[in-house]
């Protein structure tokens, strides 16, 4: 192990949490965690507050330095959405609901970040499993829907598919876009307003910045 990677029964979670409020802060958010009472809130993390307004979020932190997935982000497990069409993302019970998610690529030398209204989050992560999930096993036979959601970042497998690209540029497109957290909160649950269809990145239609 480096001495400056990760121990192994270290909280990859509260690392991510940590590393966005610092990112958080300094961008005129102030910040609660919502895991660090003795219950905490489904579907939200953070709460962040600058000047009148209020966002809710959701924090999903990969291991950037180690493991077979550490090109990627985390976005969820497939299973539910697979077989019950359950969202990724505030899919649970609860007062709050999340309208933005951060996804981090952590790393002790500096973590990368990327910042998704909460209804494109949920249909990048639900065309991606899709795309996964249609292709069939090298035996032919049918996929199982247990596995992650996990979506290339910094680097794609030898040979990527049309959705590998696709997802990895809309990724690419949401890092560090910490304004995203000025768009209304209602802009940020309505998945009319960010276009979230990748045969829209395919046709370098700009999603980046739908709002006036």
């Amino acid at each position: 192990m480096k001495d400056n990677a990760f121990r192994p029964d270290v909280d990859i979670a509260l690392v991510g949490e940590i590393d966005a409020r610092r990112e958080l802060a300094a961008e005129g958010w102030l910040t609660i965690n919502t895991n660090t009472e003795k219950g905490n809130f489904p579907n939200v993390d953070l709460i962040a507050v600058k000047r009148f307004d209020t966002r809710t979020i959701q924090v999903k932190t990969t291991n950037a330095e180690e493991g077979s997935h550490k090109d990627c982000l985390f976005l969820g497990r497939a299973e539910a959405w697979l077989n019950f069409k359950t969202p990724f993302f505030n899919s649970k019970q609860g007062p709050i609901k999340a309208n933005v998610v951060i996804l981090v690529h952590a790393r002790r030398g500096g973590s990368r970040f990327v910042v998704l209204p909460v209804a494109l989050a949920e249909k990048i992560a639900q065309l991606s499993v899709e795309a996964w999930y249609s292709v069939p096993k090298l035996d032919g036979g049918k996929r199982s829907a247990g596995f992650d959601a996990r979506l290339p970042f910094t680097r794609t497998k030898r040979n990527p598919t049309t959705i590998d690209l696709l997802s990895r540029d809309a990724l690419l497109a949401f890092e560090n876009r910490w304004d995203i957290l000025d768009a209304p909160a209602e802009a940020l649950n309505d998945e009319r307003v960010w276009g979230v269809d990748f045969g829209q990145f395919n046709n370098n239609k700009d999603m980046t910045n739908p709002l006036p």
